[in-house]
Protein backbone atom coordinates (compact mmCIF):
# COMPACT_ATOMS: atom_id res chain seq x y z
CA UNK A 1 0.00 0.00 0.00
CA UNK A 2 1.21 3.56 -0.72
CA UNK A 3 1.84 6.31 1.81
CA UNK A 4 -0.82 8.37 2.66
CA UNK A 5 -0.21 11.73 0.83
CA UNK A 6 -0.43 14.74 3.38
CA UNK A 7 -3.55 16.53 4.46
CA UNK A 8 -3.72 20.60 3.97
CA UNK A 9 -6.03 22.24 6.61
CA UNK A 10 -6.30 26.44 6.99
CA UNK A 11 -8.09 28.16 9.02
CA UNK A 12 -9.78 31.59 7.99
CA UNK A 13 -10.08 32.96 11.68
CA UNK A 14 -11.02 36.53 12.88
CA UNK A 15 -7.47 37.43 13.92
CA UNK A 16 -4.94 34.91 11.53
CA UNK A 17 -5.00 32.27 9.22
CA UNK A 18 -3.57 29.36 9.82
CA UNK A 19 -2.02 26.76 7.91
CA UNK A 20 -1.56 22.84 9.11
CA UNK A 21 0.17 20.10 6.61
CA UNK A 22 0.30 16.79 8.18
CA UNK A 23 0.21 12.84 7.38
CA UNK A 24 -2.31 10.15 9.00
CA UNK A 25 -1.72 6.69 9.09
CA UNK A 26 -5.24 6.75 8.87
CA UNK A 27 -5.91 5.01 12.38
CA UNK A 28 -5.61 8.55 14.64
CA UNK A 29 -2.07 9.34 14.40
CA UNK A 30 -1.08 12.28 12.91
CA UNK A 31 2.80 13.69 11.93
CA UNK A 32 3.17 17.47 11.42
CA UNK A 33 4.82 18.51 8.04
CA UNK A 34 4.01 21.85 8.20
CA UNK A 35 2.25 25.01 10.73
CA UNK A 36 2.45 28.78 9.61
CA UNK A 37 0.00 31.39 10.96
CA UNK A 38 -0.44 35.05 8.89
CA UNK A 39 -1.87 37.76 10.80
CA UNK A 40 -5.60 38.42 9.71
CA UNK A 41 -6.88 40.91 11.96
CA UNK A 42 -10.72 40.35 9.47
CA UNK A 43 -12.75 41.40 12.42
CA UNK A 44 -10.83 44.85 13.78
CA UNK A 45 -11.33 45.76 9.27
CA UNK A 46 -15.07 45.53 9.78
CA UNK A 47 -16.60 48.53 8.60
CA UNK A 48 -20.52 49.04 8.57
CA UNK A 49 -20.76 44.93 8.19
CA UNK A 50 -18.67 44.56 5.91
CA UNK A 51 -14.76 43.58 5.76
CA UNK A 52 -13.09 46.38 3.81
CA UNK A 53 -11.18 45.54 -0.42
CA UNK A 54 -8.14 46.01 1.23
CA UNK A 55 -8.07 43.69 3.73
CA UNK A 56 -9.97 41.07 2.01
CA UNK A 57 -7.51 41.51 -0.71
CA UNK A 58 -4.33 41.27 1.60
CA UNK A 59 -6.03 37.99 3.20
CA UNK A 60 -6.13 36.20 -0.21
CA UNK A 61 -2.63 36.91 -0.91
CA UNK A 62 -2.10 35.39 2.33
CA UNK A 63 -3.75 32.13 1.41
CA UNK A 64 -2.24 32.13 -1.60
CA UNK A 65 1.00 31.96 0.33
CA UNK A 66 -0.37 29.58 2.27
CA UNK A 67 -1.72 27.18 -0.09
CA UNK A 68 1.54 27.30 -2.17
CA UNK A 69 3.54 26.38 1.16
CA UNK A 70 1.10 23.22 1.38
CA UNK A 71 1.56 22.08 -1.98
CA UNK A 72 4.99 21.95 -1.77
CA UNK A 73 4.77 19.99 0.76
CA UNK A 74 2.50 17.50 -0.87
CA UNK A 75 -1.40 18.14 0.77
CA UNK A 76 -4.00 16.82 -0.83
CA UNK A 77 -6.42 18.00 -0.22
CA UNK A 78 -6.30 21.26 0.77
CA UNK A 79 -9.70 22.51 2.53
CA UNK A 80 -9.99 25.87 4.04
CA UNK A 81 -12.86 26.36 6.85
CA UNK A 82 -14.46 30.19 7.42
CA UNK A 83 -15.35 31.25 11.04
CA UNK A 84 -16.53 33.96 12.79
CA UNK A 85 -14.99 36.13 10.31
CA UNK A 86 -16.80 35.79 7.65
CA UNK A 87 -20.20 34.29 9.14
CA UNK A 88 -20.49 37.91 10.36
CA UNK A 89 -19.75 40.31 7.69
CA UNK A 90 -22.04 40.69 4.66
CA UNK A 91 -19.60 40.02 1.78
CA UNK A 92 -18.24 37.00 3.70
CA UNK A 93 -19.77 34.42 0.97
CA UNK A 94 -18.60 36.37 -1.72
CA UNK A 95 -15.09 36.06 -0.56
CA UNK A 96 -14.97 32.46 0.10
CA UNK A 97 -16.11 31.67 -3.60
CA UNK A 98 -13.47 33.71 -4.91
CA UNK A 99 -10.70 32.12 -2.61
CA UNK A 100 -12.23 28.74 -3.78
CA UNK A 101 -12.35 29.54 -7.65
CA UNK A 102 -9.01 31.33 -7.24
CA UNK A 103 -6.79 29.38 -5.39
CA UNK A 104 -8.00 25.65 -6.74
CA UNK A 105 -9.38 24.41 -2.79
CA UNK A 106 -12.03 23.97 -1.04
CA UNK A 107 -13.60 26.70 1.32
CA UNK A 108 -16.32 26.00 4.00
CA UNK A 109 -18.19 28.19 5.70
CA UNK A 110 -19.03 26.49 8.98
CA UNK A 111 -21.42 27.74 11.91
CA UNK A 112 -20.56 28.16 15.56
CA UNK A 113 -21.83 24.82 16.37
CA UNK A 114 -19.43 22.87 13.76
CA UNK A 115 -16.90 25.25 15.20
CA UNK A 116 -17.71 24.19 18.83
CA UNK A 117 -17.34 20.73 17.59
CA UNK A 118 -13.88 20.87 15.97
CA UNK A 119 -12.77 22.34 18.87
CA UNK A 120 -13.47 19.94 21.49
CA UNK A 121 -12.58 17.08 18.80
CA UNK A 122 -9.08 19.25 19.08
CA UNK A 123 -9.17 19.51 23.03
CA UNK A 124 -9.69 15.62 23.21
CA UNK A 125 -7.29 14.06 21.30
CA UNK A 126 -5.56 11.60 21.72
CA UNK A 127 -9.02 10.16 22.66
CA UNK A 128 -10.05 11.02 26.71
CA UNK A 129 -11.46 8.73 28.72
CA UNK A 130 -15.12 9.79 29.85
CA UNK A 131 -15.88 11.57 32.35
CA UNK A 132 -17.69 15.03 31.90
CA UNK A 133 -15.10 17.72 30.31
CA UNK A 134 -15.60 21.52 29.81
CA UNK A 135 -13.72 23.46 26.35
CA UNK A 136 -13.64 26.89 26.67
CA UNK A 137 -12.12 28.66 22.91
CA UNK A 138 -11.97 31.87 22.87
CA UNK A 139 -10.77 33.61 19.54
CA UNK A 140 -10.97 37.18 18.16
CA UNK A 141 -14.57 36.86 16.66
CA UNK A 142 -15.65 34.27 19.06
CA UNK A 143 -15.89 32.15 21.72
CA UNK A 144 -17.23 28.22 21.57
CA UNK A 145 -18.11 26.15 24.92
CA UNK A 146 -18.71 22.91 24.78
CA UNK A 147 -19.36 20.28 27.44
CA UNK A 148 -19.16 16.80 26.87
CA UNK A 149 -18.28 13.47 28.16
CA UNK A 150 -15.21 12.04 26.86
CA UNK A 151 -14.41 12.19 23.91
CA UNK A 152 -18.02 12.95 23.07
CA UNK A 153 -19.40 16.31 22.89
CA UNK A 154 -23.32 16.25 24.22
CA UNK A 155 -23.63 20.48 24.20
CA UNK A 156 -22.22 22.82 22.38
CA UNK A 157 -22.48 26.70 21.98
CA UNK A 158 -21.04 29.77 20.06
CA UNK A 159 -20.73 33.02 21.34
CA UNK A 160 -20.10 36.28 19.61
CA UNK A 161 -17.63 37.35 22.04
CA UNK A 162 -13.74 37.67 21.06
CA UNK A 163 -10.60 39.72 21.72
CA UNK A 164 -10.85 41.64 17.82
CA UNK A 165 -14.88 42.66 18.10
CA UNK A 166 -15.03 43.04 22.16
CA UNK A 167 -12.09 45.41 21.84
CA UNK A 168 -13.37 46.92 18.29
CA UNK A 169 -16.70 47.40 19.79
CA UNK A 170 -16.25 48.63 23.55
CA UNK A 171 -12.59 49.91 23.52
CA UNK A 172 -11.76 53.42 22.07
CA UNK A 173 -8.44 54.02 24.80
CA UNK A 174 -5.33 52.47 25.15
CA UNK A 175 -5.32 51.91 27.90
CA UNK A 176 -9.29 51.35 28.10
CA UNK A 177 -10.91 53.30 30.74
CA UNK A 178 -13.08 52.29 33.26
CA UNK A 179 -16.39 53.15 31.77
CA UNK A 180 -14.83 50.91 28.86
CA UNK A 181 -13.98 47.93 30.80
CA UNK A 182 -17.23 47.63 33.07
CA UNK A 183 -19.30 48.12 29.48
CA UNK A 184 -17.30 45.19 28.42
CA UNK A 185 -17.76 43.07 31.31
CA UNK A 186 -21.55 44.18 31.59
CA UNK A 187 -21.78 42.93 27.93
CA UNK A 188 -20.10 39.51 28.16
CA UNK A 189 -21.77 38.47 31.08
CA UNK A 190 -24.90 38.48 29.25
CA UNK A 191 -23.65 36.67 26.46
CA UNK A 192 -22.30 34.00 29.23
CA UNK A 193 -25.55 34.12 30.80
CA UNK A 194 -27.31 32.68 27.85
CA UNK A 195 -25.28 29.23 28.18
CA UNK A 196 -27.44 28.45 30.89
CA UNK A 197 -31.17 29.86 29.16
CA UNK A 198 -30.20 27.27 26.12
CA UNK A 199 -31.25 24.54 28.47
CA UNK A 200 -33.86 26.36 30.03
CA UNK A 201 -37.04 25.25 27.95
CA UNK A 202 -35.81 21.45 29.10
CA UNK A 203 -35.97 22.93 32.85
CA UNK A 204 -39.44 24.98 32.12
CA UNK A 205 -41.28 21.64 30.74
CA UNK A 206 -40.28 20.08 33.88
CA UNK A 207 -41.22 22.30 36.14
CA UNK A 208 -44.72 22.03 34.03
CA UNK A 209 -45.06 18.48 34.05
CA UNK A 210 -44.03 18.33 37.48
CA UNK A 211 -46.50 20.53 38.72
CA UNK A 212 -49.17 19.36 36.65
CA UNK A 213 -48.29 16.28 38.40
CA UNK A 214 -48.50 17.55 41.55
CA UNK A 215 -52.07 19.55 41.50
CA UNK A 216 -53.71 16.34 39.64
CA UNK A 217 -53.38 14.57 42.48
CA UNK A 218 -53.85 17.36 44.81
CA UNK A 219 -56.74 19.24 43.54
CA UNK A 220 -57.53 15.69 42.08
CA UNK A 221 -58.35 14.13 45.37
CA UNK A 222 -61.16 16.30 46.59
CA UNK A 223 -62.71 16.24 42.75
CA UNK A 224 -62.96 12.45 42.88
CA UNK A 225 -64.23 12.15 46.13
CA UNK A 226 -67.26 14.12 45.21
CA UNK A 227 -67.51 12.59 42.07
CA UNK A 228 -67.33 8.67 43.96
CA UNK A 229 -69.84 10.48 46.34
CA UNK A 230 -67.38 10.02 49.35
CA UNK A 231 -64.87 7.06 49.04
CA UNK A 232 -61.53 9.42 49.21
CA UNK A 233 -60.86 10.21 52.94
CA UNK A 234 -59.27 12.71 54.08
CA UNK A 235 -56.22 11.17 55.21
CA UNK A 236 -55.90 9.51 51.67
CA UNK A 237 -56.35 13.27 49.98
CA UNK A 238 -53.50 14.88 51.78
CA UNK A 239 -51.78 11.47 51.49
CA UNK A 240 -51.41 12.09 47.32
CA UNK A 241 -49.99 14.94 46.73
CA UNK A 242 -47.16 14.31 49.42
CA UNK A 243 -46.38 10.98 47.53
CA UNK A 244 -46.25 12.42 44.61
CA UNK A 245 -44.13 15.60 45.22
CA UNK A 246 -41.82 12.59 46.56
CA UNK A 247 -42.05 10.62 43.23
CA UNK A 248 -41.59 14.19 41.01
CA UNK A 249 -38.56 14.93 42.71
CA UNK A 250 -37.04 11.04 42.31
CA UNK A 251 -37.60 11.27 38.85
CA UNK A 252 -36.91 14.44 37.76
CA UNK A 253 -35.39 17.00 40.57
CA UNK A 254 -32.06 17.06 39.14
CA UNK A 255 -33.62 19.03 35.65
CA UNK A 256 -35.11 21.78 36.65
CA UNK A 257 -34.85 21.26 41.01
CA UNK A 258 -38.63 20.64 41.46
CA UNK A 259 -39.73 23.22 42.83
CA UNK A 260 -43.24 22.89 41.68
CA UNK A 261 -43.97 25.80 44.04
CA UNK A 262 -43.63 29.66 43.58
CA UNK A 263 -43.16 30.09 47.13
CA UNK A 264 -40.29 27.63 46.93
CA UNK A 265 -38.91 29.28 43.32
CA UNK A 266 -38.64 32.94 45.33
CA UNK A 267 -37.05 31.10 48.51
CA UNK A 268 -34.23 29.45 46.36
CA UNK A 269 -33.67 33.09 45.11
CA UNK A 270 -33.82 35.29 47.65
CA UNK A 271 -30.89 32.60 49.64
CA UNK A 272 -28.66 33.17 46.73
CA UNK A 273 -29.44 29.44 44.75
CA UNK A 274 -31.13 30.07 42.30
CA UNK A 275 -30.96 32.97 39.99
CA UNK A 276 -33.67 35.71 39.93
CA UNK A 277 -33.70 36.57 36.56
CA UNK A 278 -34.92 32.38 35.77
CA UNK A 279 -37.52 32.95 38.51
CA UNK A 280 -40.32 34.59 36.50
CA UNK A 281 -40.31 31.62 33.96
CA UNK A 282 -40.66 28.98 36.66
CA UNK A 283 -43.30 30.94 38.06
CA UNK A 284 -45.50 30.90 34.51
CA UNK A 285 -44.87 27.07 33.94
CA UNK A 286 -46.05 26.10 37.41
CA UNK A 287 -48.91 28.39 36.84
CA UNK A 288 -48.90 26.67 33.62
CA UNK A 289 -48.87 23.30 35.32
CA UNK A 290 -51.61 23.77 37.78
CA UNK A 291 -53.86 25.21 35.58
CA UNK A 292 -53.83 22.45 32.94
CA UNK A 293 -53.97 19.98 35.59
CA UNK A 294 -57.23 21.33 36.79
CA UNK A 295 -58.36 21.84 33.13
CA UNK A 296 -58.24 18.49 32.99
CA UNK A 297 -60.38 17.45 35.86
CA UNK A 298 -63.21 20.00 34.28
CA UNK A 299 -63.23 18.40 31.15
CA UNK A 300 -63.41 15.00 32.68
CA UNK A 301 -65.65 15.37 35.49
CA UNK A 302 -66.69 18.63 35.74
CA UNK A 303 -66.58 21.42 38.55
CA UNK A 304 -67.30 18.93 41.00
CA UNK A 305 -65.89 19.20 44.41
CA UNK A 306 -64.93 23.07 43.26
CA UNK A 307 -61.79 21.38 41.16
CA UNK A 308 -60.11 20.65 44.81
CA UNK A 309 -59.92 24.63 45.43
CA UNK A 310 -58.27 25.58 48.36
CA UNK A 311 -59.96 27.84 51.12
CA UNK A 312 -60.16 28.56 54.86
CA UNK A 313 -62.43 25.79 56.82
CA UNK A 314 -65.83 26.35 58.05
CA UNK A 315 -65.65 28.59 60.70
CA UNK A 316 -62.21 29.86 59.66
CA UNK A 317 -61.24 33.55 58.78
CA UNK A 318 -59.01 34.80 55.89
CA UNK A 319 -56.46 36.09 58.56
CA UNK A 320 -56.50 32.80 60.26
CA UNK A 321 -55.73 30.59 57.18
CA UNK A 322 -53.37 33.08 56.21
CA UNK A 323 -51.18 32.65 59.16
CA UNK A 324 -51.23 28.59 59.24
CA UNK A 325 -50.13 28.81 55.70
CA UNK A 326 -47.49 31.30 56.84
CA UNK A 327 -46.45 28.49 59.71
CA UNK A 328 -47.23 25.62 57.32
CA UNK A 329 -45.13 26.88 54.33
CA UNK A 330 -42.24 28.61 56.36
CA UNK A 331 -42.00 24.38 57.91
CA UNK A 332 -42.06 23.17 54.20
CA UNK A 333 -39.17 25.75 52.49
CA UNK A 334 -37.57 24.93 55.76
CA UNK A 335 -37.58 21.24 55.28
CA UNK A 336 -36.30 21.54 51.58
CA UNK A 337 -33.76 24.38 52.16
CA UNK A 338 -32.43 22.10 54.84
CA UNK A 339 -32.05 18.93 53.15
CA UNK A 340 -30.62 20.94 50.18
CA UNK A 341 -27.85 22.18 51.70
CA UNK A 342 -24.57 21.33 51.43
CA UNK A 343 -23.75 20.28 54.91
CA UNK A 344 -25.91 17.58 54.30
CA UNK A 345 -25.96 16.69 50.71
CA UNK A 346 -28.74 14.07 50.56
CA UNK A 347 -29.68 14.59 47.36
CA UNK A 348 -32.93 12.20 46.27
CA UNK A 349 -32.88 11.11 49.67
CA UNK A 350 -34.56 14.54 50.13
CA UNK A 351 -37.97 13.58 48.63
CA UNK A 352 -38.69 11.25 51.46
CA UNK A 353 -38.32 14.41 53.81
CA UNK A 354 -39.65 16.53 51.65
CA UNK A 355 -42.68 14.47 50.61
CA UNK A 356 -43.55 13.29 54.04
CA UNK A 357 -44.05 16.94 55.36
CA UNK A 358 -46.38 17.44 52.76
CA UNK A 359 -48.72 14.40 54.33
CA UNK A 360 -47.81 15.23 57.46
CA UNK A 361 -49.08 19.31 57.26
CA UNK A 362 -52.68 18.30 55.65
CA UNK A 363 -53.14 15.59 58.09
CA UNK A 364 -53.19 18.13 61.07
CA UNK A 365 -53.99 21.34 59.27
CA UNK A 366 -55.85 21.03 55.82
CA UNK A 367 -59.22 21.52 58.15
CA UNK A 368 -58.11 24.81 58.67
CA UNK A 369 -56.43 26.37 55.39
CA UNK A 370 -56.87 23.49 53.17
CA UNK A 371 -53.01 23.12 53.79
CA UNK A 372 -52.18 24.42 50.43
CA UNK A 373 -48.42 25.89 50.99
CA UNK A 374 -48.37 26.72 47.19
CA UNK A 375 -49.74 29.36 45.09
CA UNK A 376 -49.74 27.75 41.87
CA UNK A 377 -51.51 24.68 43.07
CA UNK A 378 -54.36 27.45 44.48
CA UNK A 379 -54.14 29.45 41.61
CA UNK A 380 -55.29 26.84 39.08
CA UNK A 381 -58.79 25.80 40.46
CA UNK A 382 -59.11 29.43 41.18
CA UNK A 383 -58.47 30.39 37.62
CA UNK A 384 -60.29 28.23 35.63
CA UNK A 385 -63.57 28.85 38.18
CA UNK A 386 -62.97 32.41 37.99
CA UNK A 387 -63.60 32.28 42.10
CA UNK A 388 -60.84 34.81 43.83
CA UNK A 389 -62.58 34.81 46.93
CA UNK A 390 -59.94 34.01 49.43
CA UNK A 391 -56.94 34.53 47.08
CA UNK A 392 -54.78 36.82 49.02
CA UNK A 393 -54.26 34.47 51.57
CA UNK A 394 -53.01 31.59 49.44
CA UNK A 395 -50.62 34.02 47.88
CA UNK A 396 -49.36 35.96 50.71
CA UNK A 397 -48.98 33.33 52.98
CA UNK A 398 -46.96 31.15 51.23
CA UNK A 399 -44.41 33.65 49.56
CA UNK A 400 -44.19 34.99 53.17
CA UNK A 401 -43.69 31.50 54.98
CA UNK A 402 -40.71 30.82 52.03
CA UNK A 403 -39.25 34.35 52.88
CA UNK A 404 -39.27 33.37 56.57
CA UNK A 405 -38.05 29.79 55.74
CA UNK A 406 -34.71 31.84 54.35
CA UNK A 407 -34.10 33.87 57.50
CA UNK A 408 -34.07 30.79 59.51
CA UNK A 409 -32.22 28.46 57.37
CA UNK A 410 -29.77 31.70 57.45
CA UNK A 411 -29.15 31.90 60.79
CA UNK A 412 -28.69 28.17 61.31
CA UNK A 413 -26.50 27.13 58.44
CA UNK A 414 -25.49 31.25 57.00
CA UNK A 415 -25.72 31.83 53.05
CA UNK A 416 -26.92 29.21 50.72
CA UNK A 417 -25.37 26.24 49.98
CA UNK A 418 -27.81 24.36 48.18
CA UNK A 419 -26.66 25.69 44.35
CA UNK A 420 -27.21 22.07 42.76
CA UNK A 421 -30.38 21.56 44.63
CA UNK A 422 -32.10 24.53 43.22
CA UNK A 423 -30.96 24.48 39.50
CA UNK A 424 -31.01 20.74 39.40
CA UNK A 425 -27.59 19.53 36.74
CA UNK A 426 -29.39 19.52 33.56
CA UNK A 427 -25.77 19.99 31.59
CA UNK A 428 -24.53 17.35 33.59
CA UNK A 429 -27.09 14.53 32.63
CA UNK A 430 -26.60 15.89 28.85
CA UNK A 431 -22.87 14.86 29.60
CA UNK A 432 -23.43 11.66 31.00
CA UNK A 433 -25.37 10.91 28.46
CA UNK A 434 -23.75 12.36 25.60
CA UNK A 435 -23.21 8.79 23.31
CA UNK A 436 -25.02 9.21 19.79
CA UNK A 437 -25.67 6.93 17.14
CA UNK A 438 -25.67 9.48 15.28
CA UNK A 439 -22.23 10.76 16.57
CA UNK A 440 -24.10 14.74 16.43
CA UNK A 441 -23.80 17.60 19.04
CA UNK A 442 -26.39 18.45 21.37
CA UNK A 443 -27.16 21.87 20.53
CA UNK A 444 -30.02 22.13 23.56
Amino acid sequence: MGERPPLGAISIGSNDIHLLVATSDGVGTFERQANQSMLAELVVAVRGGVVPAKALSQALLDLETLVTQARTAGASPIIALATEAMREVANGPAFIELVGTTLGIQVLLISGQEEAALDYSWATFPPVPPSPLLVVDSGGGSTQAILGNGPTPAFAQSLPVGAGNMTKQFVDHDPPTKEEIEALSTHVATLVETLSLVLEWRRLFAEILGTFLLVLAAAGGGVVDAVSHGQISRAAEVTAPGLMVLAVILFMGAISGAHLNPAVSIAFAARGDFPWRRVPGYLLAQLAGSTLACLLLWALFGKQGMLGATEPGLGISDWQALVMEVVLTADLVSTILGTASRALNLGPISAFGVGAYIILAGLWASPISGASMNPARTLGPDLVLLDFSHVWVYLVGPIAGGLLAVGISYLLRGRGTGIQAAQGRLAEILAENAERPDGGVGTT
